[in-house]
């Protein structure tokens, strides 16, 4: 992940309202399993396409966050394709217009305290009380002012308006997808509340960004076009989570779920690879050396962990930190399956142990599985 926090020109998040570098802290916090598909905490099936498609009130009741239908879902699209229909419905989970969120009773109190920010903020604010209007990343309004690539798609992932129809003067259809907004992550037509889930809680302040604080486990420094970057490699422990919720298992996870927390200033965080990764290399939780009947055993306070080191990953080294090298007599093979020829990643096991207390010891083992055929020749 880039350090969220560069100085200068080079570090400025560009979001069009702000325009400033980021300087707060916060936390980005993972979720793996089972996530709740009701976003909206209200135990009903929200769907665009279930609102009357007049702009009525009609077959609808109110929650604590807008508006949602009382109809039984039936089918994934719109029933009618004319856009004046259709701009009823495609308002986003809450159920409610720009209009409506102005003046929706639960939203009140918040609206009655923008009468102390500045009139032109103010005004901002009661355009899109929810903040959920969609905003193509195409467009006059971004080009005269030339905006970046975070300003385009600020406003990308709203729900409110990106189903339509209509086409731009350039022959554009200002549009994320055709089928209508949904609390269905799996498309199996129902509403899944349920929520079993392993949290892992990543902090992201200044003071945590250092190579072994947290999950962070190297740093590469890199020089592009004058400007000083870093850029950490996290490793988050699967088996240690920050806390579960529900009853998880590492056997059945379907979801990912990330947002962050925390923060008072707009942030962008720029990874250049997320996956999970394992290994076949385990570690031997049993003591090695059992204690006779009468001794107790100490309990071990040793740090003891397993991971990998690889040339593409770990090949520069950081302050006392010595680069990751090849080891003598080996060289990387070539990958030849891809267009262009390029050499494969090559890595080592690591195990650091830390504390190791007196007549006590660590291993690990890897399950192997071989047919040994063995032949006694007389």
């Amino acid at each position: 992940m880039l350090d969220p926090y560069i100085a200068g020109e080079a570090g400025v998040v560009k979001d069009g309202l702000f325009n400033t570098n980021n300087t707060s802290g916060g936390e980005l916090v993972i979720n793996i399993g089972d996530v709740s598909e009701d976003v909206l905490k209200d135990d009903r099936f929200a769907f665009e396409h279930g609102l009357p498609e007049d702009g009525t009130t009609e077959g609808t009741v109110d929650n604590t966050w807008g508006r949602v239908t009382n109809e039984s879902y039936l089918t994934d699209f719109y029933p009618n394709n004319l856009e004046a229909t259709r701009r009823n419905q495609d308002v986003g989970l809450d159920g409610l217009n720009d209009e409506d969120e102005a003046s929706f009773g639960s939203f009140n109190a918040f609206v009655d305290n923008l009468n102390s920010l500045p009139a032109n903020t103010r005004e901002s604010i009661l355009q899109d009380v929810s903040a959920d209007n969609f905003q193509y990343y195409l467009g006059d309004e971004l080009d005269d002012t030339d905006a970046g690539i975070v300003r385009r798609y600020k406003n990308f992932n709203g729900l409110d308006g990106n189903n339509s129809t209509t086409q731009t003067a350039r022959g554009l259809t200002p549009s994320f997808a055709n089928a209508p907004d949904k609390e269905d992550l799996n498309q199996d037509n129902t509403l899944n509340s349920v929520e079993n889930y392993f949290e892992y809680r990543i902090p992201l302040n200044r003071n945590t960004l250092q190579v072994g604080q947290g999950n962070v486990v190297d740093r590469e420094d890199v020089s592009d076009d004058g400007v000083n970057v870093s850029w950490y490699l996290f490793r988050i422990p699967i088996s240690k989570p920050t806390r579960s919720i529900g009853n998880p298992d590492l056997q059945t996870i379907k979801y990912t779920r990330l947002y962050m927390t925390g923060w008072t200033q707009p942030v962008v965080l720029r990874m250049a690879k997320f996956q999970m990764v394992g290994s076949k290399w385990l570690r031997v939780q049993k003591p090695l050396n059992a204690p006779g009947f009468n001794q107790i055993p100490d309990p071990s306070v040793t740090d003891f962990s397993v991971t990998v080191v690889n040339i593409e990953e770990n090949g520069q080294g950081i302050g006392d930190k010595s680069p990751y090298d090849l080891p003598p007599g080996l060289s990387r093979d070539q990958d030849n399956t891809t267009t262009n020829v390029r050499r494969r990643n090559e890595q080592s096991i690591q195990i650091c142990i830390e504390d190791l207390q007196d007549q006590d010891s660590r291993a690990i083992f890897k399950q192997v599985n071989f047919d040994l055929v063995i032949k006694i020749m007389n």
